[in-house]
């Protein structure tokens, strides 16, 4: 059995190695490269104010409107502080959006980064209408879940693609420090192709390894990686539509059902792509291993001396 397993992930490494070199590997997109939203993080933070949504002076230090630090000047961000999750990535009239920060592992083994100012904005790709506000102040701790906002859909909303961004800015400084962006459609349904944004439609579990389907990036620079129930796991290989997760151990996930949050971030960037698949992965429990010896025979009855 355990040759069979190893044959398996051998054939799947091999299989995602030959897909990487016969498929186009600029397909899959960012969001966060989409016209409409830099222009959208643009405005925001050239209009905020003392008072305004991104809670930040405007004397407040390096901006992003003169320095650029989004998307490769400035800040040099090498790890992600945290992870933008949404509920599900697509909605109808009347259903709940749900948005949230998670802090991961690694944010705090450099030390505390201190007070970080928090905004999230909505941006139609469509129309550029955008809708967004000032979360708060706080401080960012290893594992910690930043509720972002809950949203119902009204109807009023224009059908689409959105962008959702949030913003994580120096308290101290005004320095726009990480900026997480994840998509969802709202009345309509986009493919899960290599021509889409990232995506994971499905999961499937194979001891160490999980087998990754939907949309990923296969460059060399990005680091592209999952973060599954408070850890984050490697991608170690991808083609287009599929990706290959090591968990470095088989029993490194507990059984039940798991979300799954992708991430890709190009090192030194402040700006990167994450999404969000609730509930995709199942881990069974394991199976019992088969009894190698009999039991021993029951002690027989008294023999009735004494």
């Amino acid at each position: 059995m355990r040759t069979f397993t190893i044959c398996m992930i051998f054939g799947l490494v091999a299989a995602l190695a030959a897909t990487a070199q016969t498929e186009n590997t600029q397909g899959t997109q960012l969001v966060s490269d989409h016209p409409a939203v830099k222009a959208a993080v643009e405005k925001f933070i050239a209009e905020s104010s003392p008072t305004g949504s991104t809670g930040l002076a405007k004397s407040g230090g390096p901006r992003f409107a003169s320095a650029g630090p989004v998307f490769g000047f400035g800040y040099q961000l090498q790890t992600p502080p945290v992870v933008l999750r949404l509920n599900r990535s697509q909605f109808d009239d009347k259903e709940v959006l749900q948005s949230s920060l998670v802090v991961l592992p690694e944010t705090n083994k450099g030390g505390n980064p201190g007070p970080v100012n928090v905004s999230h904005i909505m941006v139609n790709t469509d129309t550029n209408q955008t809708r967004g506000g000032f979360v708060g102040t706080i401080s960012l701790l290893a594992g910690q879940i930043v509720p972002l906002q809950t949203y119902i859909f009204d109807g009023s909303e224009p059908s689409g693609l959105y962008a959702y961004v949030a913003t994580i800015f120096d308290a101290a400084t005004g320095q726009l420090l990480a900026m997480p962006v994840t998509w969802f459609s709202f009345r309509c349904f986009f493919r899960s192709d290599a021509r889409g944004y990232l995506r994971v439609d499905s999961a499937e579990n194979h001891g160490r390894y999980v087998l990754l389907r939907g949309n990923f990036r296969v460059e060399a620079s990005p680091s592209q990686f999952v973060f599954i129930r408070k850890q984050t796991f490697p991608i170690v290989r991808s083609s287009p539509t599929e990706a290959l997760v090591d968990l470095g151990d088989q029993w490194a996930l507990p059984a039940g059902m798991h979300d799954i949050t992708l991430v890709v971030h190009h090192p030194g960037n402040t700006s990167y792509d994450s999404t969000t698949a609730p509930g995709a992965l199942k881990v069974f429990l394991p199976v019992p291993p088969a009894p190698t010896a009999p039991m021993p025979p029951l002690p027989g009855p008294p023999s009735g001396k004494g």
